[in-house]
């Protein structure tokens, strides 16, 4: 996936912000030290090109990245999560900006629970994500 246009501002919701490339001056988010543990995007990737032969213009990969991550969840033996679809994939990304507003793979917990609870989130919520 290509950057299209740097006006949209990335790191800020499930945008699929992490799926795109750099180009054009500008760096992706996997550049940057919070997404250390982000891989096998290619498997989005494919998900992406198949539902495209199958329904053109139809599916977003941070739908796609959404799904996966509420089948992971159920596979994993959690509840089966109901989440809204129609998120639009975002046309920036920026290192920067992941590496300022996501955790860094050394913050201490409570770092960590404060961050999460400036997004307005409940310990278990975090302590869920964390996983």
């Amino acid at each position: 996936m290509e950057i299209l246009n740097p006006g949209y501002s990335s790191a800020q919701g499930c945008d699929a912000s992490i799926m795109l490339d750099s180009a054009n001056g500008i760096t992706t988010e996997l550049d940057a030290s919070s997404s250390f543990s982000i891989r096998r995007l290619d498997i989005i990737d494919g998900v992406k090109a198949t539902l495209e032969e199958a329904c053109p213009n139809t599916v977003s990969c941070a739908d796609i990245i959404a799904m996966a991550g509420r089948e992971a969840v159920a596979y994993a033996g959690g509840p089966r999560i109901t989440i809204p679809l129609g998120r639009r994939d975002s046309t920036f990304a920026s290192t920067s900006e992941a590496s300022a507003s996501l955790p860094q793979p050394n913050i201490s917990m409570d770092q960590f629970m404060n961050l999460f609870a400036t997004y307005g989130m409940s310990l278990p919520e975090s302590v869920a994500i964390m996983g």
